[in-house]
């Protein structure tokens, strides 16, 4: 393959350079005169003090550089697949045309034709070919002393063969310790004798500001330890990856980061850790992401200890409270919080008091406002370990205790069922005024209609028969088939009981209801509804 001549690119800059000089000087020219305005010992003072303050934040970037540069690592890798395989092309689709397929013809492997002397050079060509051809590159940040190595997980998770390099020129082979594709990071090991790395230093991410210096250093298109400045252009960046993932939170910054700069650090001023640099938004955009520090350290620290990061769950659907219109009322005493829409019957909060129409508040005293908050508090809890909400229902604050298990590995593990608690025997059917009003035909759930409509036995609550049409019961969603379990804060077994709980709601005007609806546990808010 025959390389591209980089000297065509180059030249034009070269030869533009001089009228881009005299452009820029006559643009800082009086338009009237080229006199100068005269010279006092105020203004000698003033340029002599402005520069000298310009030489010193001039001095502390390459002072920062040099002392970050030797805990960051150029990452060479010989991939198991193709280099055009779905996991590389994932994310060179986030470059224009024009660059992906240059960074492509980079990766691809050498063939026996890009050399037109082979055939008269058969020592050079063998030579070649037994050398160990890489053809990925990123970056890394030195994690421990003891050769441990943090980066992206799409840098190293087809790897077969790893090669490391220090900024002082040493080589190390390396081997996988850890994957964390939901989060994209990974932990290698360097192997053989390791001494005198130089350990990065992270810092606190929760404490970031926009606007703060980042500073980031790679080898972006293998031009190793290539050093970019911006700022922190955001926080709490969410759905930008190219594929969803599960931690989804990323810093933004305009430092510019380019392909091989993934798995390097973005650093603050004082040269600690802010994020790792992981994807970019289309090239020379000024738009780059990098995962926040403390969930890298924490993924890292259980990649080490565990060789995996397991992450816990609780099996409800939430929303954030701000963004469900519905039940606003529902948080008039409260500001921020997350709103339980559904509890899944095979999930940890099943065994728990949780309710649906409950909003989550906080997470063991951390304050939760929105749906990745509370979903980055849960998922780093370890599996089997127990777990305090903060609860707003009906007007009352309260607590909630729900043990958190790991997360299914596959979403379809959510579809397998729990047995709830033991029933007792169904009473007789019996007038339900308040139901007819509301036009809901209930029955007592017998071993015969379970079995008819293939409900657990266990279940408990009343079965519904049929909604009327254009009733309150049909206008807030009530199905046929649901199984209403609670109402009004009450649990109902009977039809006898789920009407005189409703009745006795009728009286302030609304009540919810729990329901089990395709074996999850949701809820449904019925408002106005009639006095008894």
């Amino acid at each position: 393959m025959t390389k591209p001549n980089y000297s065509r690119l180059v030249k034009p800059f070269r030869m533009f350079l001089p009228a881009a000089v005299v452009a820029a000087t006559l643009a800082l020219a009086p338009a009237q005169s080229w006199a100068k305005e005269p010279v006092t010992k105020s203004t000698v003072a003033t340029e002599s003090s402005d520069l000298n303050l310009a030489r010193s934040v001039n001095r502390a970037f390459i002072e920062l550089a040099e002392r970050v540069a030797p805990s960051v690592v150029v990452i060479s890798v010989q991939t198991k697949d193709d280099p055009r395989s779905a996991v590389v092309q994932q994310h060179l689709e986030w470059l224009p045309e024009q660059f992906r397929r240059q960074f492509q013809e980079r990766l691809a492997p050498p063939s026996p034709d890009d050399d037109e002397d082979s055939a008269d050079q058969p020592k050079q060509k063998q030579k070649r070919e037994a050398r160990p051809h890489f053809n990925g590159e990123g970056s890394g940040i030195v994690f421990r002393d003891e050769g441990y190595i943090l980066t992206n997980n799409h840098v190293v998770e087809n790897a077969e063969k790893i090669r490391v390099r220090l900024k002082d020129g040493r080589e190390f082979e390396a081997e996988v310790r850890g994957l964390d594709p939901e989060s994209d990071l990974a932990v290698i090991k360097l192997k053989g004798e390791v001494k005198d790395l130089a350990v990065a230093k992270f810092a606190n991410s929760d404490q970031i500001r926009v606007g703060e210096f980042a500073i980031a250093i790679g080898a972006p298109f293998h031009l190793d330890y290539s050093v970019t400045f911006g700022h922190i252009s955001a926080k709490g960046r969410e759905n930008i990856a190219p594929t969803q993932m599960w931690d989804q939170q990323f810093l933004q910054t305009d430092a510019r980061i380019n392909p091989g700069n993934s798995g390097g650090p973005l650093v603050n001023i004082d040269g600690e850790v802010v994020g790792v640099n992981s994807m970019i938004r289309g090239m020379e955009s000024g738009i780059g992401f990098a995962i926040p520090s403390n969930l890298a350290v924490e993924v890292a620290e259980r990649l080490i200890a565990d060789g995996k990061f397991t992450r816990s769950w609780l099996g409800i659907s939430i929303q954030t409270l701000k963004e469900a219109p519905d039940v606003k009322d529902l948080g008039e005493k409260i500001k921020d919080g997350v709103l339980v829409r559904e509890i899944r019957k095979d999930g940890p909060a099943a065994r728990s008091t949780l309710e649906a129409f409950d909003v989550i508040t906080a997470v063991d005293g951390k304050p939760v406002a929105n749906v990745q908050a509370l979903r980055n508090e849960v998922s780093r809890k370890r599996p089997n370990s127990d777990v305090e909400l903060s609860v707003y229902r009906s007007g009352e604050r309260m607590t909630v205790k729900v043990r958190a298990e790991a997360l299914p590995e596959s979403s379809f593990a959510m579809n397998r069922g729990s047995r709830a608690p033991a029933a007792p025997k169904a009473p007789a059917k019996v007038e339900t005024l308040y139901l007819d009003n509301l036009g809901l035909e209930v029955e007592p759930i017998s071993k015969n209609l379970a079995r008819e409509h293939q409900l657990d036995p266990q279940t408990r609550g009343v079965f519904v028969e049929s909604v009327k049409d254009g009733s309150l019961a049909d206008t807030y969603g009530v199905k046929p088939g649901d199984v209403i379990y609670r109402a009004a804060e009450k649990p109902v077994t009977s039809p006898q009981e789920l009407n005189d709980a409703l009745a006795e709601a009728g009286s302030a005007g609304r009540a919810r209801i729990g329901i089990l609806r395709d074996g999850n546990r949701t809820g449904l808010l019925l408002k106005k509804l009639p006095k008894q």
